[in-house]
C-alpha cells in the first residue's frame, strides 16, 4: 500500500486532478470537499499526508493546521501558500 493521502478542498475540479495525479503517482488517495468531514475523516483515518486548501467558505486552512499540531503529530499537512488551484490569495 502507498502513502495515504487526504486531500480537503471546496474545488469538486481541483479534488478530482488531485485524486488523478497523485493515484498516478502511488498515492492512496481520499478526497472531501466538506472541511467537516475531513476532520472526521482525520480522526477516523490513518493519514500520512494531507493537502488543504488555505480558504474555504467555512473553513480556515491554518484552523486546520493548528488542530494537526494539537492532535495528529505524525501527519504531514500541507497547507499551499496560494491555495491548491494556484490562485494568489
Amino acid at each position: 500500500m502507498g502513502v495515504k493521502m487526504l486531500v480537503i478542498d471546496d474545488d469538486d475540479d481541483v479534488l478530482e486532478s488531485c485524486r488523478v495525479i497523485f493515484t498516478d503517482e502511488g498515492y492512496d488517495v481520499v478526497t472531501t470537499n466538506s472541511p467537516d468531514q475531513g476532520l472526521r475523516l482525520l480522526s477516523d483515518s490513518n493519514f500520512d499526508v494531507v493537502l488543504c486548501d488555505w480558504k474555504m467558505p467555512q473553513f480556515d486552512g491554518v484552523d486546520g493546521a493548528s488542530r494537526k499540531a494539537d492532535h495528529w503529530k505524525n501527519i504531514c499537512y500541507i497547507l499551499p501558500n496560494y491555495g491548491i488551484c494556484g490562485h494568489r490569495i
